[in-house]
């Protein structure tokens, strides 16, 4: 993921629907922004499969949490 931040270190958690991306299936993923401190970052960016395909692109919706949708083949 690649989310363009004027802090460091920083850190983003991944969270999908039911605790496991499933190849082939169409998820929500929630995801959370904070910096090694704990304080809460906004970020955007977006999500690549291992092609460096953009599969997803995101923003943080409040506090540095945010969510999306997205539907990862087996080779992503």
């Amino acid at each position: 993921m690649y989310a363009p931040i004027n802090r460091s270190p920083h850190s983003v958690g991944f969270y999908p629907e039911g605790g496991h991306l499933l190849a082939g299936v169409q998820q929500q993923v929630a995801f959370k922004a904070e910096t090694s401190t704990g304080e809460i970052i906004n970020v955007e960016g977006y999500v690549l499969n291992q092609r460096k395909d953009t599969l997803v692109t995101l923003n943080s919706e409040y506090a540095g949490i945010g969510s999306f949708t997205v539907q990862a083949d087996e080779a992503d």
